[in-house]
Protein backbone atom coordinates (compact mmCIF):
# COMPACT_ATOMS: atom_id res chain seq x y z
CA UNK A 1 0.00 0.00 0.00
CA UNK A 2 1.45 3.03 -1.22
CA UNK A 3 2.26 6.16 1.37
CA UNK A 4 -0.18 7.80 -0.28
CA UNK A 5 -3.24 6.01 0.69
CA UNK A 6 -2.32 5.33 3.55
CA UNK A 7 -2.25 9.12 4.42
CA UNK A 8 -5.54 9.19 3.06
CA UNK A 9 -7.12 6.27 5.10
CA UNK A 10 -5.53 7.73 8.68
CA UNK A 11 -6.92 11.51 7.65
CA UNK A 12 -10.48 9.35 7.16
CA UNK A 13 -10.28 7.58 10.27
CA UNK A 14 -8.95 11.06 12.17
CA UNK A 15 -11.93 12.80 10.73
CA UNK A 16 -14.56 10.16 11.54
CA UNK A 17 -13.41 9.71 14.68
CA UNK A 18 -13.46 13.44 15.46
CA UNK A 19 -17.02 13.58 14.09
CA UNK A 20 -17.93 10.20 16.46
CA UNK A 21 -16.57 11.64 19.73
CA UNK A 22 -18.27 15.03 19.12
CA UNK A 23 -21.95 13.82 18.57
CA UNK A 24 -21.64 11.43 21.61
CA UNK A 25 -20.27 14.62 23.84
CA UNK A 26 -22.45 17.42 22.47
CA UNK A 27 -25.52 16.96 23.76
CA UNK A 28 -27.94 17.24 21.24
CA UNK A 29 -30.91 14.28 20.98
CA UNK A 30 -31.28 12.74 17.65
CA UNK A 31 -33.86 10.06 18.20
CA UNK A 32 -32.24 8.59 15.14
CA UNK A 33 -28.30 8.61 16.47
CA UNK A 34 -29.62 7.34 19.94
CA UNK A 35 -27.87 3.91 19.25
CA UNK A 36 -24.29 5.74 18.49
CA UNK A 37 -24.57 7.57 22.20
CA UNK A 38 -25.77 4.21 23.76
CA UNK A 39 -22.24 2.75 22.39
CA UNK A 40 -19.89 5.11 23.49
CA UNK A 41 -17.90 2.51 25.63
CA UNK A 42 -17.63 0.39 22.77
CA UNK A 43 -16.48 3.51 21.27
CA UNK A 44 -14.42 4.09 23.52
CA UNK A 45 -12.78 0.77 22.85
CA UNK A 46 -12.65 1.08 19.16
CA UNK A 47 -10.49 4.40 19.66
CA UNK A 48 -8.01 3.24 21.69
CA UNK A 49 -7.61 0.27 19.18
CA UNK A 50 -7.09 2.49 16.59
CA UNK A 51 -5.02 4.06 18.61
CA UNK A 52 -2.48 1.08 19.06
CA UNK A 53 -2.94 0.26 15.51
CA UNK A 54 -1.56 3.74 14.83
CA UNK A 55 1.56 2.66 16.37
CA UNK A 56 2.35 0.15 13.58
CA UNK A 57 1.51 2.79 11.06
CA UNK A 58 3.72 5.12 12.73
CA UNK A 59 1.38 7.81 12.50
CA UNK A 60 1.79 10.04 15.13
CA UNK A 61 -1.52 12.38 14.34
CA UNK A 62 -3.56 8.82 14.83
CA UNK A 63 -2.00 7.62 17.77
CA UNK A 64 -2.68 11.47 19.48
CA UNK A 65 -6.24 11.95 18.03
CA UNK A 66 -6.88 8.49 18.46
CA UNK A 67 -5.97 8.70 22.25
CA UNK A 68 -7.23 12.04 22.74
CA UNK A 69 -10.48 10.82 21.51
CA UNK A 70 -11.14 8.21 23.77
CA UNK A 71 -9.76 10.50 26.84
CA UNK A 72 -12.67 12.91 26.15
CA UNK A 73 -14.95 10.25 26.24
CA UNK A 74 -13.75 9.08 29.66
CA UNK A 75 -13.97 12.33 31.02
CA UNK A 76 -17.73 12.42 29.64
CA UNK A 77 -18.71 9.34 30.87
CA UNK A 78 -16.86 9.48 34.29
CA UNK A 79 -18.93 13.11 34.76
CA UNK A 80 -21.99 11.33 34.37
CA UNK A 81 -21.38 8.67 36.75
CA UNK A 82 -21.21 9.05 40.30
CA UNK A 83 -18.55 11.94 41.20
CA UNK A 84 -16.87 10.38 44.37
CA UNK A 85 -13.31 9.42 44.29
CA UNK A 86 -13.68 7.51 47.22
CA UNK A 87 -16.45 5.12 48.60
CA UNK A 88 -17.64 6.91 51.98
CA UNK A 89 -16.76 5.73 55.38
CA UNK A 90 -19.83 3.93 56.90
CA UNK A 91 -21.38 5.83 59.39
CA UNK A 92 -23.78 5.53 62.01
CA UNK A 93 -26.60 6.77 60.76
CA UNK A 94 -29.62 4.80 59.18
CA UNK A 95 -28.87 1.93 56.09
CA UNK A 96 -30.85 0.95 53.77
CA UNK A 97 -30.58 -1.43 51.03
CA UNK A 98 -33.13 -0.73 47.86
CA UNK A 99 -33.33 -3.00 44.90
CA UNK A 100 -35.04 -2.81 41.13
CA UNK A 101 -35.96 -5.75 39.33
CA UNK A 102 -38.11 -5.79 35.95
CA UNK A 103 -40.17 -9.19 36.17
CA UNK A 104 -39.52 -10.10 32.50
CA UNK A 105 -35.99 -10.73 33.45
CA UNK A 106 -36.58 -13.88 35.56
CA UNK A 107 -36.09 -16.96 33.87
CA UNK A 108 -36.24 -18.86 36.64
CA UNK A 109 -39.69 -20.32 38.29
CA UNK A 110 -41.74 -18.42 41.17
CA UNK A 111 -40.41 -20.26 44.15
CA UNK A 112 -36.80 -20.22 42.84
CA UNK A 113 -36.89 -16.37 42.49
CA UNK A 114 -38.94 -15.89 45.95
CA UNK A 115 -35.64 -17.63 47.45
CA UNK A 116 -33.41 -15.84 45.62
CA UNK A 117 -34.85 -12.79 46.46
CA UNK A 118 -35.42 -13.50 50.21
CA UNK A 119 -31.55 -14.38 49.97
CA UNK A 120 -30.24 -10.89 49.56
CA UNK A 121 -32.29 -9.35 52.79
CA UNK A 122 -33.20 -6.31 51.00
CA UNK A 123 -35.01 -3.55 52.75
CA UNK A 124 -37.08 -2.27 49.74
CA UNK A 125 -37.70 -3.74 46.31
CA UNK A 126 -39.08 -1.79 43.21
CA UNK A 127 -40.77 -4.28 40.99
CA UNK A 128 -41.67 -3.17 37.26
CA UNK A 129 -43.65 -5.04 34.72
CA UNK A 130 -46.14 -6.33 37.52
CA UNK A 131 -48.92 -8.66 36.33
CA UNK A 132 -51.75 -9.98 37.86
CA UNK A 133 -49.95 -13.64 38.20
CA UNK A 134 -46.75 -11.93 40.01
CA UNK A 135 -48.63 -9.67 42.45
CA UNK A 136 -50.20 -12.54 43.68
CA UNK A 137 -47.31 -14.49 43.85
CA UNK A 138 -45.34 -11.28 45.09
CA UNK A 139 -47.94 -10.48 47.66
CA UNK A 140 -48.24 -13.94 48.88
CA UNK A 141 -44.22 -14.97 49.64
CA UNK A 142 -42.88 -11.69 50.79
CA UNK A 143 -45.74 -11.08 53.06
CA UNK A 144 -43.75 -12.15 56.41
CA UNK A 145 -40.47 -10.78 55.53
CA UNK A 146 -41.62 -7.34 53.75
CA UNK A 147 -45.20 -6.81 55.13
CA UNK A 148 -45.87 -3.21 53.44
CA UNK A 149 -46.21 -2.86 49.78
CA UNK A 150 -47.70 -0.26 47.10
CA UNK A 151 -48.82 -1.56 43.62
CA UNK A 152 -50.27 -0.59 40.31
CA UNK A 153 -51.41 -3.80 39.20
CA UNK A 154 -51.67 -3.68 34.78
CA UNK A 155 -52.29 -6.67 32.14
CA UNK A 156 -49.52 -4.30 30.31
CA UNK A 157 -46.08 -3.74 30.49
CA UNK A 158 -46.63 -0.74 33.07
CA UNK A 159 -47.63 -2.23 36.22
CA UNK A 160 -45.30 -1.70 39.13
CA UNK A 161 -44.96 -2.25 43.29
CA UNK A 162 -42.92 -1.42 45.69
CA UNK A 163 -42.25 -3.69 48.59
CA UNK A 164 -40.72 -2.50 52.16
CA UNK A 165 -39.64 -3.82 55.11
CA UNK A 166 -40.41 -0.63 56.74
CA UNK A 167 -44.13 1.19 57.37
CA UNK A 168 -45.38 2.57 53.90
CA UNK A 169 -46.78 5.72 55.26
CA UNK A 170 -47.88 7.58 52.08
CA UNK A 171 -48.69 6.35 48.12
CA UNK A 172 -49.56 7.64 44.60
CA UNK A 173 -49.56 7.01 41.12
CA UNK A 174 -48.65 9.01 38.77
CA UNK A 175 -50.18 9.21 35.28
CA UNK A 176 -47.75 10.70 32.17
CA UNK A 177 -49.55 10.19 28.79
CA UNK A 178 -51.88 7.58 30.70
CA UNK A 179 -48.53 5.72 31.70
CA UNK A 180 -48.27 5.30 35.13
CA UNK A 181 -45.13 5.58 37.96
CA UNK A 182 -45.55 4.06 41.24
CA UNK A 183 -44.35 6.67 44.19
CA UNK A 184 -44.13 5.65 47.93
CA UNK A 185 -43.01 7.65 51.55
CA UNK A 186 -41.43 4.73 53.11
CA UNK A 187 -40.48 5.06 57.29
CA UNK A 188 -37.55 4.17 58.09
CA UNK A 189 -37.37 4.98 61.97
CA UNK A 190 -38.80 8.34 63.44
CA UNK A 191 -37.64 11.30 61.09
CA UNK A 192 -36.17 9.38 58.86
CA UNK A 193 -38.68 9.15 55.55
CA UNK A 194 -37.53 8.17 52.57
CA UNK A 195 -39.43 8.93 48.93
CA UNK A 196 -39.03 6.39 46.91
CA UNK A 197 -40.40 6.18 42.54
CA UNK A 198 -40.16 3.70 40.18
CA UNK A 199 -41.09 5.37 36.52
CA UNK A 200 -40.72 3.24 33.69
CA UNK A 201 -39.74 4.70 30.91
CA UNK A 202 -40.78 4.29 27.15
CA UNK A 203 -37.53 3.63 24.90
CA UNK A 204 -36.88 5.86 22.13
CA UNK A 205 -37.12 3.65 19.19
CA UNK A 206 -39.75 6.24 16.75
CA UNK A 207 -40.56 9.98 17.02
CA UNK A 208 -44.14 8.82 18.37
CA UNK A 209 -42.22 7.25 21.24
CA UNK A 210 -39.39 9.48 21.81
CA UNK A 211 -42.10 12.36 22.34
CA UNK A 212 -43.87 10.10 24.98
CA UNK A 213 -40.21 9.64 26.48
CA UNK A 214 -39.74 13.39 26.80
CA UNK A 215 -42.96 13.97 28.29
CA UNK A 216 -42.42 11.24 30.88
CA UNK A 217 -39.35 12.94 31.80
CA UNK A 218 -40.48 15.87 31.85
CA UNK A 219 -43.45 14.80 34.31
CA UNK A 220 -40.65 12.42 36.66
CA UNK A 221 -38.89 15.78 36.60
CA UNK A 222 -41.69 18.32 38.14
CA UNK A 223 -42.63 15.32 40.12
CA UNK A 224 -39.27 15.04 42.08
CA UNK A 225 -38.74 18.65 41.84
CA UNK A 226 -41.78 19.33 44.20
CA UNK A 227 -41.03 16.55 46.73
CA UNK A 228 -38.75 17.77 49.52
CA UNK A 229 -36.79 15.72 51.81
CA UNK A 230 -34.92 12.59 50.98
CA UNK A 231 -35.61 11.04 47.38
CA UNK A 232 -34.92 7.83 45.43
CA UNK A 233 -35.67 7.38 41.93
CA UNK A 234 -35.02 3.94 40.63
CA UNK A 235 -36.23 2.03 37.38
CA UNK A 236 -36.17 1.13 34.13
CA UNK A 237 -35.25 4.09 32.05
CA UNK A 238 -34.56 2.99 28.77
CA UNK A 239 -31.77 5.68 28.42
CA UNK A 240 -28.04 5.04 29.28
CA UNK A 241 -26.83 7.42 32.37
CA UNK A 242 -25.30 9.51 29.92
CA UNK A 243 -27.69 10.14 27.45
CA UNK A 244 -29.15 13.82 27.11
CA UNK A 245 -32.23 13.36 28.82
CA UNK A 246 -30.62 11.58 32.04
CA UNK A 247 -28.24 14.43 32.35
CA UNK A 248 -31.36 17.07 32.20
CA UNK A 249 -33.20 15.20 34.74
CA UNK A 250 -29.95 15.25 37.06
CA UNK A 251 -29.58 18.88 36.98
CA UNK A 252 -32.56 19.79 37.51
CA UNK A 253 -33.62 17.57 40.45
CA UNK A 254 -29.86 17.72 41.87
CA UNK A 255 -30.19 13.65 42.14
CA UNK A 256 -27.16 11.60 42.32
CA UNK A 257 -25.95 8.62 40.45
CA UNK A 258 -25.62 5.25 42.13
CA UNK A 259 -23.01 4.03 39.23
CA UNK A 260 -19.40 4.36 39.56
CA UNK A 261 -18.93 2.46 36.21
CA UNK A 262 -20.10 0.19 34.18
CA UNK A 263 -19.79 -3.07 36.20
CA UNK A 264 -21.35 -5.95 34.18
CA UNK A 265 -20.40 -6.95 30.70
CA UNK A 266 -19.79 -3.78 28.28
CA UNK A 267 -21.64 -6.31 25.82
CA UNK A 268 -24.92 -4.94 27.64
CA UNK A 269 -25.55 -1.61 28.05
CA UNK A 270 -27.05 -0.04 31.54
CA UNK A 271 -30.67 1.11 30.79
CA UNK A 272 -32.01 0.72 34.84
CA UNK A 273 -30.47 3.49 37.17
CA UNK A 274 -30.72 4.36 40.63
CA UNK A 275 -30.60 8.02 41.60
CA UNK A 276 -30.70 9.37 45.06
CA UNK A 277 -30.81 13.00 46.57
CA UNK A 278 -27.47 14.48 48.46
CA UNK A 279 -28.36 13.88 52.45
CA UNK A 280 -27.64 9.77 51.22
CA UNK A 281 -24.40 8.00 50.30
CA UNK A 282 -24.23 5.06 47.99
CA UNK A 283 -21.93 2.38 50.01
CA UNK A 284 -22.37 -0.20 47.66
CA UNK A 285 -23.72 -0.40 43.64
CA UNK A 286 -24.03 -4.35 42.05
CA UNK A 287 -26.11 -6.22 39.82
CA UNK A 288 -28.59 -8.47 41.55
CA UNK A 289 -27.53 -12.12 40.32
CA UNK A 290 -29.38 -15.05 41.03
CA UNK A 291 -28.48 -18.31 42.10
CA UNK A 292 -28.45 -19.56 38.18
CA UNK A 293 -26.14 -16.53 37.09
CA UNK A 294 -29.01 -14.83 35.55
CA UNK A 295 -29.30 -10.96 35.59
CA UNK A 296 -32.34 -10.00 37.50
CA UNK A 297 -31.72 -6.00 38.43
CA UNK A 298 -29.46 -3.71 40.34
CA UNK A 299 -29.19 -3.28 43.92
CA UNK A 300 -27.80 -0.17 46.19
CA UNK A 301 -26.89 0.43 49.92
CA UNK A 302 -27.16 3.54 51.05
CA UNK A 303 -26.74 5.44 54.55
CA UNK A 304 -27.51 9.28 55.34
CA UNK A 305 -24.82 11.39 55.62
CA UNK A 306 -22.81 12.84 58.86
CA UNK A 307 -24.66 16.15 58.54
CA UNK A 308 -28.36 13.99 58.55
CA UNK A 309 -27.72 11.82 61.72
Amino acid sequence: MSTKIKKSISYTVIMISIAVTALIVSGFNIQALNGIQDSAVWVLFILLAIGIVGFFLNSTKLILTEFACAAVLCVYLKSASNSALQMPVINDSVHFSIAHINLSSVESGYGDFIKDIKAKDLDIISFQELKPDWAAVLKESLVETMPYFAENVRIDLFGMSIFSKFPIVYQDTILSDNIPFLTAAIELEKEKTISVTNPLITPSINSTMDKTQKLQMEKTTDYIQSKTGTKVVLGDFNMVYWSTRIRDFRNTTGLMNSRRDISQSVLSIPYDHIFYSEDLECTRFIDLIDSTNIRLGIQADFQFTNNNL
